[in-house]
């Protein structure tokens, strides 16, 4: 479905990585509640924004954007 351009909604640039281990669990053992492990954020999404995929490999995310024409890289090795 596209919506036109003239009736989105318009968007504030922001980027943000929830990290989870779904082994362990933020609540009473419940699985469908995994732990947050870390919050890494891009408020004014001046790195990248508008996230829409993440794969996690050899301790870096890498970054899948609507509005940027690359990939995004993070180095996570300082905090995993």
């Amino acid at each position: 479905l596209n919506i036109p351009r003239t009736i989105m909604p318009k968007t504030e640039p922001y980027g943000g990585i929830l990290v989870l281990d779904p082994e362990a669990s933020a609540t009473d053992g419940d699985a469908s509640n995994p732990a947050v492990l870390k919050l890494i954020q891009d408020p004014t999404g001046q790195d990248i924004t508008h996230l829409t995929g993440i794969t996690f490999q050899d301790k870096k995310f890498y970054l899948g954007s609507l509005k940027n024409d690359f990939v995004g890289v993070y180095d996570a090795s300082g905090l995993l």
